[in-house]
């Protein structure tokens, strides 16, 4: 654990274990789109997350979401293009995972008498994981950070909760 107050040039490497969805699970993906995945058929392997300084302030940063990000932007702009209709599938791709969200919320609950409980609070997660990375590939595809939007982002809805640090948010920097 890092302290709050406490800001070098040393290089702090933590080592955290990710469970990382990409665009797709592994059971509905084709095989050369799961292949062309960083870490497809394999366990995915510790995430580095490096601490920086910025403005006074430690911020840890996960590398490997933003690279994977990138990296997945990239084939798919190999694979399909960058035309405005690809653009227009990789933000609908958002909807389509958005719905496979609702579609395991309603498992989990039981919704449907026919099929019973059918979802865990875990593959809800899961699938909520997918709309996020799903948005980042977007972001990126518009030409944009992803990490810098997320960011900002961020810091809109900080600014809008009353802003600031509270307690918890000091306990893992």
């Amino acid at each position: 654990m890092i302290s709050r107050n406490r800001c070098s040039d040393s290089p702090n490497v933590h080592v955290s274990r990710l469970a990382f969805c990409c665009i797709s699970s592994p059971l509905t993906a084709t095989p050369p789109a799961l292949a062309a995945l960083p870490g497809a058929n394999r366990t995915p392997a510790p995430a580095r997350i490096r601490t920086v300084c910025r403005c006074g302030s430690l911020v840890r940063v996960d590398v490997t979401i933003w690279t994977t990000a990138r990296d997945a932007r990239a084939w798919l702009d190999a694979a399909n293009g960058r035309g405005d209709t690809e653009l227009t599938c990789r933000i609908l791709k958002i909807g389509e995972e958005a719905g496979e969200v609702a579609a395991a919320w309603i498992g989990l609950l039981g919704q449907n008498p026919r099929k019973g409980v059918t979802h865990t609070r875990e593959e809800v997660a899961a699938e909520l994981a997918d709309v996020a990375f799903t948005a980042l590939v977007a972001i990126e595809s518009l030409g944009l950070d992803a990490h810098s939007v997320l960011a900002a982002c961020a810091g809109k809805v900080r600014s809008r909760t009353g802003g600031g640090m509270n307690r918890d948010d000091d306990a893992d920097v």
